[in-house]
């Protein structure tokens, strides 16, 4: 075991690796009710962000518990220039659906009125700025509803570069397909928004939308829902959903069924690869976030099912201490194929603090059963439309090599929960290198 730790150690010596900090911060706030253009100063962060996630639910949502209606945004800004968002909504309690989606390549959040056509957007934000100690948005659109929306900052010296570019899937045919990122260094991890679009930005009728992810070795999964718009026959309302651990991308098609797919093959200094599976269909441009720098890993794995409260391992043995997490789940068993309901749940997680919005839309089912739920005090949760019923809620905890949680609520549903780790390597080892290193060169 020594001999394996020193030759561990020559090894992280020889390469002289400087332990950059990665620092992480998540909280939530209410949105300004002023008229537009609003300013949104958001303070207390404690450093300078390089980016910053977002996620927000329905118009509406005032308060943390569950909000009628569901809806849910999700979207990064890293400046003026370099923002995205995707997402979705499906209004309650009618009897023809009313379900829409944005997808935005100039704004980095969006609050739905899932009661208006096609998802409209009544508050749409810009980061203005990023501050030493957080960061500045600017509402558009904005109108005179406290909405919330969760946020998780990310910076340090550790992360280094962001860069946010507009792409088309090719519509004439499949294979791998090359797409510039425009960091010149090799992403440590990149992110897909797709909104069922043919234009960079804008909202449209029918629940359509997927989030992919994908690191620099390979691994990747993605997230996609969907909701037909204008129908009032139960069955052809094809409310889904999907997450697969071998595709960055995913389109889904009514039945439902899966249209497309496009899956991670490499990355470099210039170009990230993907191979989709066949021909796009026209509605083809997508907005792919690059990042580089910090230490990150993504997975997935099956939520336990034992009696609440219910300990659990979301992750094991990072290699890394982590700083921060994205979790996700769309409340089922992973499946090859669309399983049913349109749900998401988006949560971020720091050291201190966790919040989360999920939507819930139910499938088959008129008058329309949907909803949201929002938290600043769970990190994922998983809810049935209708009442609604919450049916699994997680408490998390960031470990110095992993991270577990309990489920304050749970169901016997081996639900497939999707993460992200963003982190540093151990603190706890920098000493002992910075003093190995500094013997060596005496």
């Amino acid at each position: 075991m020594k001999r394996l730790f020193n030759i561990i150690l020559a090894v992280l010596l020889a390469a002289d690796i400087s332990f950059a900090q990665v620092s992480v911060f998540t909280s939530q706030k209410a949105k300004p009710t002023g008229a537009q253009p609003a300013a949104d100063a958001v303070t207390g962060v404690g450093f300078l962000p390089l980016l910053v996630f977002y996620s927000t639910g329905p118009n509406g949502g005032t308060a943390n518990g569950n909000v009628a209606h569901a809806a849910l945004s999700f979207g990064i800004g890293v400046s003026a220039t370099d923002r995205l968002s995707v997402g979705w909504s499906a209004q309650d309690n009618v009897a023809t659906t009313n379900t829409g989606r944005s997808w935005r390549g100039e704004k980095n959040l969006v609050s739905h009125d899932a009661t208006g056509a096609a998802g409209s957007a009544v508050a749409v934000a810009d980061v203005t700025s990023m501050d030493a100690d957080g960061f500045t948005l600017s509402w558009t659109i904005n109108n005179a509803t406290a909405s919330l929306y969760n946020y998780m900052a990310l910076g340090g010296a550790g992360v280094t570069a962001a860069n946010v570019t507009f792409q088309n899937w090719d519509s004439a045919s499949g294979g791998n397909k090359t797409f510039a990122h425009g960091l010149g260094t090799t992403p440590s991890i990149v992110f897909i928004f797709w909104g069922n679009a043919s234009a960079g930005s804008g909202q449209g009728s029918t629940l359509l939308t997927c989030l992919g992810v994908g690191t620099a070795n390979g691994d990747q999964w993605v997230i996609g829902q969907l909701g037909i718009d204008a129908t009032a026959v139960a069955a052809d309302m094809d409310a889904a959903s999907i997450g697969l651990t071998d595709k960055i991308a995913v389109r889904l098609a009514t039945g439902p069924a899966i249209g497309n797919t496009a899956s991670l093959v490499s990355m470099d200094a210039t170009n990230v690869t993907l191979n989709q599976d066949a021909a796009w269909n026209s509605a083809n441009d997508f907005e792919m976030i690059a990042i580089a720098g910090g230490v990150w890993k993504i997975g997935s794995t099956a939520k336990t099912t034992g009696a609440e409260p219910a300990a659990d391992t979301i992750a094991s043995s990072l290699g890394f201490e982590p700083k921060g997490m994205i979790l996700m789940t769309h409340g089922k068993a992973a499946s090859a194929s669309p399983v049913t309901d349109a749900i998401w749940s988006v949560g971020f997680a720091s050291e201190t603090a966790e919040n989360h919005v999920t939507a819930s839309y139910k499938d088959a089912t008129l008058n329309t059963q949907a909803d949201s739920r929002l938290s600043n005090t769970r990190a994922l949760s998983i809810i049935t439309a209708g009442t609604p019923t919450l049916e699994a809620e997680l408490d998390i905890s960031l470990d110095a090599n992993g991270v577990t949680g309990t489920w304050t609520d749970n169901h016997a549903t081996a639900s497939q929960i999707l993460w992200i780790a963003v982190g540093q390597v151990s603190t706890a080892i920098v000493p002992i290198i910075r003093e190995q290193n500094y013997r060596r060169r005496l």
